[in-house]
């Protein structure tokens, strides 16, 4: 009577990851939870992103035989006594000398009700505005306008410049003045103040030539921080998950 072989069966059995899902699910909500920390921890440092400048710019040739008076339309009482008139003045002054850019501001208040954001109101015509107070002023030299309006919480602002300074400098020029003073009205938390630093901030920035990359991590630390811990978390978790396999 022939013998029965012994076979043997050998069947593949993967591995199946013991956390499933959770191994993407995890790390990120660990990301969220730091990220919120972080922004709690630094709340008073007010981070603001600013452009960087990767390029040296050339000023605007000067024309010191048109100049105003003042470089403003006040309408509603930023600027409300002689020295404000100076700072405002002299920052504009100053914005001229750095980049050959003559810069007339104009500041408004909006009435509109709580229902209604200001974008929605000016969002279509601020541009148009900016160009209408530019052609008031453009004989006088006036290269670029602001266009300041004051509403419930807090402002926006809209920019006209010249086809010359576009030529120049882009948007880079409009897009930095409007973030600084994002940045200022946080820090200082008052109009007049915040026209003065912006204007200044504004031409060492563009006129400073390349910005450092310490000074684009101490600008952006909120994001170097994240990223790092992201990193670390996403690296943690396949080390993690690697282990468990093996096992």
């Amino acid at each position: 009577m022939a013998k029965k072989k012994n076979t043997t069966v050998k069947r593949n059995i993967k591995k199946q990851n013991p956390l499933g899902y959770g191994f993407f699910v995890v790390p990120l909500i660990i990301i969220v939870f730091l990220y919120a920390f972080i922004i709690v921890i630094m709340e008073d440092k007010e981070y603001h992103y600013i452009s960087p400048v990767f390029k040296n710019y050339q000023a605007l040739e000067k024309t010191e035989d048109k100049k105003l008076d003042n470089y403003f339309t006040d309408e509603i009482g930023v600027f409300y006594d002689e020295e404000r008139h100076y700072l405002i003045n002299e920052s504009s002054n100053y914005f001229y000398d750095k980049t050959g850019v003559r810069l007339y501001a104009k500041t408004i208040q909006s009435y509109i009700d709580e229902n209604t954001k200001v974008e929605d109101v000016f969002e279509e015509n601020g541009e148009q505005l900016c160009k209408e107070i530019y052609d008031s002023f453009s004989d006088n030299g006036v290269d670029m306008v602001v266009l300041f309006v004051q509403c419930r919480g807090g402002f926006v602002t809209y920019t006209y410049a010249t086809d010359e300074v576009k030529s120049v400098y882009g948007d880079k020029l409009e897009r930095i003045l409007e973030q600084y003073m994002v940045y200022y009205y946080n820090v200082v938390g008052e109009f007049d103040e915040l026209f003065y630093y912006s204007y200044r901030s504004t031409a060492d920035r563009i006129m400073g030539g390349f910005t450092s990359p310490l000074d684009l991590i101490k600008e952006n630390l909120r994001v170097v921080i994240l990223f790092v811990v992201a990193v670390s978390v996403i690296g943690a978790s396949i080390i993690f998950y690697r282990k468990m396999g093996k096992k």
